[in-house]
């Protein structure tokens, strides 16, 4: 899985590399191209049946490695939309804990499996145990992003689908960690369907160091929508909220304004306002 992992990060640098020493080339004709990275925490949001059992939200680390690139449309003056694919290698945690009731849990399982009718005061587990579940995931990203310009500001919101290929569940309790390497076919049998989809908001600002070339810092804020498989098909959503900053580089994409100027008549002393179709870059 490792292996895996590490040669889905180099082919996407490696393209990522490409595109953005030839998507330059195309800036001047309208085509707008980002490249960014963003990085921040993601907060657990549990299924039913978890927060039954007594567990809670818990934090993680996400961040992604994102490429977006489309056209830029100018609506009015002050005022362009953005076309974008969106295309990313993301590395996302699910992170639930809590403190669930073992007593009932066995009190169940006896039931259910052997018969065995005894209650959960009879077994006798301590209920301060607190159990953390840890599920890392290595997605492949892609998306539709649309962006709103004005000025050097841009607001986006899009979403689409995050494909995990790889991962790892970790279970910490009674002072231990059991850990699992979790291949394709272990994300299929876990998530129904075995494919996330993802919404999100960001707010960017560029500081341009040409016409059409920009350093981006922004903003962003999403929600990863995951369903677990449960058995007797008793299936259930549950979720990862994810908040954080992006710092990036962006080609293109930067809206024109028309301006008119203003000459002083030689022969006149009054000031002549006159429409030019000269255009320049704000």
């Amino acid at each position: 899985m490792q292996n895996l992992d590490l040669n889905l990060k180099r082919l996407f640098f490696i393209i990522s590399i490409f595109i953005i020493f030839n998507m330059s080339a195309f800036a001047e004709s309208g085509f707008e191209f980002h490249y960014s990275t963003l990085a921040g925490v993601g907060v657990g949001i549990p299924t039913k049946s978890m927060k039954d059992l007594g567990f809670k939200n818990d934090f993680g680390l996400t961040g992604i490695g994102l490429l977006q690139f489309g056209y830029m449309s100018q609506v009015k003056e002050g005022l362009g939309i953005s076309y974008l694919l969106e295309l990313g290698y993301n590395l996302d945690y699910y992170s639930i804990i809590g403190k669930p009731d073992f007593n009932r849990l066995i009190s169940l399982a006896l039931n259910e499996m052997f018969g065995i009718n005894i209650s959960p005061e009879q077994i006798g587990i301590p209920n301060d145990v607190i159990v953390a579940i840890n599920i890392y995931f290595g997605n492949i990203q892609i998306g539709l992003f649309p962006k709103f310009n004005f000025g050097n500001c841009a607001i986006g919101i899009g979403g689409g689908i995050k494909i995990p290929l790889v991962g790892k569940m970790s279970i910490t309790a009674f002072g231990y960690r059991e850990t699992q390497e979790l291949d394709r076919v272990d994300i299929v049998d876990m998530f129904n369907p075995p494919i996330f989809g993802y919404v999100r908001t960001s707010f960017d600002y560029s500081f341009y160091l040409s016409y059409k070339v920009a350093l981006d810092i922004g903003l962003y804020l999403g929600y990863d929508i995951i369903k677990f498989r449960n058995d007797g098909g008793n299936d259930e959503y549950g979720g990862t909220l994810n908040a954080g900053v992006s710092f990036g580089v962006k080609f293109g994409g930067r809206e024109e304004k028309a301006i008119n100027l203003k000459l002083k008549s030689r022969t006149k002393k009054q000031t002549d306002e006159i429409n030019f179709p000269v255009r320049f870059i704000r």
